[in-house]
């Protein structure tokens, strides 16, 4: 939900934001996952504002956000730290790819069911 909610909001009117999902096998190369599991992957994909490369890290940070006070969509930064944390937690991991003014996806990796 927390990866829907902001692709909404850092999403301008007139853009788009999508969900697809499926089985993955091998994970990308920028989680932190076993690579014979099978996975099952949930991407949101935005069309929106855009995050650049080299500050990617700060989005996982706890209170950690970019800000974007043109717009004011600001939050407490915590969403995406806690998400990140209970993806791990529970084996799996959440990823990003992004550009600005291009859009982002956030791909969320669970481990499949035998």
């Amino acid at each position: 939900m927390n990866l829907l909610a902001n692709a909404v909001k850092f999403t301008d009117a007139g853009g788009q934001v999508s969900l697809d999902w499926g089985a993955a096998a091998p994970p990308e190369e920028a989680t932190r996952l076993d690579r014979g599991a099978p996975w099952l992957k949930v991407r949101v994909i935005d069309t929106g504002i855009g995050i650049p490369p080299e500050r990617l890290d700060e989005l996982f940070a706890p209170f950690g956000q970019i800000h974007d006070p043109e717009r004011g969509r600001g939050g407490t930064g915590l969403g995406l730290a806690i998400s990140r944390d209970l993806a791990r937690l529970m084996g799996g991991d959440i990823t990003v790819r992004s550009e600005p003014g291009v859009g982002s996806t956030f791909s969320l990796w669970l481990r499949a069911a035998p």
